[in-house]
């Protein structure tokens, strides 16, 4: 996996072993770039290493406030369509309920 930060460009690759489980947070998460680059085969400490398949499965909690409180407010969703349209949806049903 290739990790590239934007403004720095520096790349760092990581290898990931067959069944390996990555959890990105923090910096790693909103400051750098990740891929796993298209091929075949990787060299690694100078043996060919066959890919097989890979499944690639991304958990994220939901921020039951839709308000963002993080280190890294430009990257949240809080101002998209989809969490404006949830934060008018709950303030509906609050005033139905207090009704």
């Amino acid at each position: 996996m290739d990790f590239r930060h934007p403004t720095t460009r520096t790349v760092v690759t990581k290898d990931l072993e067959p069944c390996s489980f990555v959890v990105m947070q923090g910096e790693t998460r909103y400051e750098w770039e990740h891929a796993i680059r298209i091929r075949r085969s990787d060299l690694i400490n100078g043996e060919v290493r066959e890919r097989q398949e890979r499944w690639s499965i991304t958990m994220r909690t939901f921020n039951e406030t839709a308000e963002c409180h993080c280190r890294y407010p430009a990257l949240c969703d809080n101002d998209t369509e989809a969490v404006k349209k949830i934060r008018e949806e709950r303030l509906a049903a609050r005033q139905v309920l207090s009704v």
